[in-house]
């Protein structure tokens, strides 16, 4: 419905620049030109309200095999305007991986960090695979989460001379696939994550830290 009122908004400035270009240019007279702005004017707004009740049309095309249900409304039978009512879905296909057939994901948004890792058995290696970058959201554990006080995230933060939640945050980007969303509420926040950005782990780092940290526990 939004690309169908944006084309014809645009359908609508175009006819306005014409009837204002043959309007000044043309020598048609004056009664003329006021009734084709009347005209004009008449037909945006008879066309701008019929647009609200195009919801659908009834088809006896099967919907695909694999979809997403995105939206649908139920009209009730109303014997007054004859309408025989009818339930209008709004259906999006979807491939064999339950992806939308039409325009890919630009990004999956999920919880990441390092003691939630769930994502690790299957969701991340499909992004992966498909090049298709995770959002981690609460990469630092959530509200009240132990990884800002660990002394493993601490100690290797001293060795960067940075904080355990910049080395967390390092360790959620570090694929390169990752974007963190971490929360920015202070000036201290702020330099955090700048931090986390140009800290590269080492190989033993990341090996304590899975040691620490170990499994796929969390959510998906």
């Amino acid at each position: 419905m939004t690309t169908a009122v944006a084309a014809l908004t645009a359908g609508y400035i175009a006819l306005a620049v014409l009837l204002l270009s043959l309007n000044l240019t043309s020598l048609w007279r004056w009664w003329i030109k006021a009734g084709a702005i009347i005209a004009t004017t008449i037909f945006f707004g008879v066309t701008f309200q019929a647009l609200g009740g195009l919801t659908g049309w009834p088809t006896t095309q099967r919907l695909p095999d694999r979809f997403a249900m995105v939206w649908s409304t139920v009209v009730e039978p109303d014997k007054k305007t004859n309408n025989p009512g009818g339930v209008y879905v709004w259906a999006q296909e979807l491939d064999a991986n339950n992806v939308p057939s039409t325009k890919p994901p630009a990004t999956n948004q999920v919880p990441y960090s390092l003691n939630s890792r769930g994502i690790e058995r299957d969701l991340f290696p499909w992004c992966t695979n498909h090049d298709l970058p995770l959002m981690a959201y609460s990469p630092l554990g959530g509200e009240n989460s132990p990884l800002i006080t660990d002394r493993t995230l601490a100690r290797i933060g001293a060795a960067h001379g940075c904080s355990a939640a910049a080395v967390a945050l390092a360790w959620a980007v570090r694929s390169g696939n990752v974007i963190a969303i971490p929360e920015a509420g202070s000036p201290a926040h702020i330099k955090e994550n700048v931090v986390a950005l140009s800290l590269t782990l080492t190989t033993q780092e990341l090996q304590t830290l899975d040691t620490a940290f170990p499994g796929s526990s969390g959510p998906d």
